[in-house]
Order: structure tokens, then sequence, then C-alpha cells
């Protein structure tokens, strides 16, 4: 039976962790499914509430495993740790400030992956949820879905994530377990859905299915809205430039190697 990874990164989430995991514990799917999740040295409740979901939820179909940090790593390297733990064959990313609303979800792009070999991942819309209220975003639309400007194939390309590094929502986020994602330039980030987003174009193509699968709360200690602290010391040209480049590189580096991996010349 094929097996799914859920992995959720944890830091100081403990007021948010057991929505966020109980959205996972209703999911219904057809295969074994096996949560894991990093807490980061947090200060608070989260590990009490991971204790108290292993003891009651964990079974022999949906498992969960935690892990517990000594000191901070960092959303990076707790995420990189996820993904090198991950022995399934595929893998669905959660923040443990998020939680999924439709209990389809992991099947629905579970069905997809399955019968579509040549995508490496695939994501949905999402709803914003802010003091206790869904927010509109941009020009009043609650639902947040792929930009209607451009068609979805372009969005998905490794060039267009490398420019915009919000394009692909993160806890809607399902892919292929290559084996080998927790890559080293990842650490020139500040968080990892940017470089990981980009890897993954690299590897197939990217789906995008419009409907609202999970909801994402907005608040003072989201990573997504904090600022990059090389862009403040640096300035935002030189911080974009300084991406760009290391986004060029691994992308020649992957043709490199597939061209080696396939015998093409170079």
């Amino acid at each position: 039976m094929k097996k799914i990874n859920v992995i959720i990164p944890n830091y100081n989430y403990g007021e948010y962790l057991e929505t966020c995991l109980l959205s996972v514990f209703s999911q219904k799917i057809d295969c074994n499914v096996e949560v894991l999740v990093s807490d980061d040295c947090s200060p608070d409740q989260s590990l009490g509430i991971l204790k108290r979901f292993k003891r009651n939820f964990s079974s022999e179909k949906m498992k969960l495993t935690f892990f517990e940090n000594s000191i901070n790593q960092g959303e990076v390297k707790n995420t990189k740790f996820l993904l090198n733990q991950c022995d399934g064959d595929y893998i669905a990313y959660l923040d443990a400030d998020d939680y999924w609303i439709d209990p389809y979800k992991l099947q629905r792009q579970f069905d997809f992956l399955e019968n579509n070999p040549g995508y490496s991942l695939t994501c949905t819309g999402y709803i914003s949820l802010q003091d206790g209220k869904y927010v509109p975003h941009a020009e009043a639309d609650y639902f947040i879905g792929a930009l209607t400007h451009l068609p979805v194939e372009e969005i998905f390309k490794p060039d267009f994530i490398a420019n915009v590094n919000n394009c692909i929502f993160s806890s809607s986020r399902f892919f292929r377990n290559y084996g080998d994602l927790a890559l080293d330039y990842f650490d020139y980030f500040d968080y990892s859905d940017w470089p990981l987003n980009f890897e993954l174009g690299l590897r197939g193509k990217i789906d995008y299915q419009d409907y609202t699968s999970y909801v994402y709360r907005i608040h003072h200690d989201s990573l997504s809205r904090k600022e990059s602290k090389e862009n403040v010391v640096i300035g935002v040209e030189e911080w974009r430039a300084k991406t760009n480049k290391i986004f060029e590189t691994r992308k020649n580096e992957y043709k490199f190697l597939n061209q080696k991996k396939n015998g093409s010349e170079i």
C-alpha cells in the first residue's frame, strides 16, 4: 500500500497546533499516512499537545511521530530535517498555524499524482483568517487562488517561481518524495517554501486545482509576514539579484546532472 508523509514544522504554535492536527486526522484517505512533526524547541504547550495526540489519535493507518529539537534550528533546517525523515511515496506540507478544511484533500491530490506521472506537485487555493474573521485579499476576493492574468502553466515554471516567491500556497502542497529534496542551497533562504517550490518545478510539472483546501492564518508570528533579514540588511534589489543567481546556478546544475544521468551530450 502506498504511503503519504504529512510534514509539520512547528515553533511556538501551540495556540494553533491542535486545530492543525485535527484537520489532518480528519482526512479520509485510502492509503497509510504518517504525520511527522518537528518541534523546534518551543517554549509553549506544543509538546504536551503532541504527546496527547500521539496517545489518543495515532493508529496503524494514520500514525503520529514527533521530534523534539534541543535547540532552535530555524524553519529551513527544521523542514529539511522532516524531508529527510520521509519514507513515503508522497509528501504533504502543512504549516502548524494553518489547517485543512477539505477532508478529501489528500485523496484528491494522491489520485492526481498517481494518474499523472509527469507532475511533481499539486496545490490548491486557500482562505485567509485574521482576528477570527475570514478576510478578503486584494480586490475583495475571499478565495485566493492562482494569478488570474497568466496561464497556470506559465505561473508554475521554475523561472517564474524564482521571481515570485509566493505563487504556490504552502499548506496546500502535495508532492512526490524524490528522496533528495533537502538540498544545501535551501540554507540561503529564510524559509523553505520558495526553494522547495523551485526545486519541485525542476523535477516535473506543477498542477493547480481550483478549489479551497485550507485556511491560512494571518497573525504577527506568521513566517510569511516576516521580511527577509538579508533583504533588510542589503536592500531589495541586491537581495533579489543574489536569490536569482542561486536559482540560476541550481537550474544549470540540475540540467547538467540530468544530462549526465541520461548519457546525453553535455
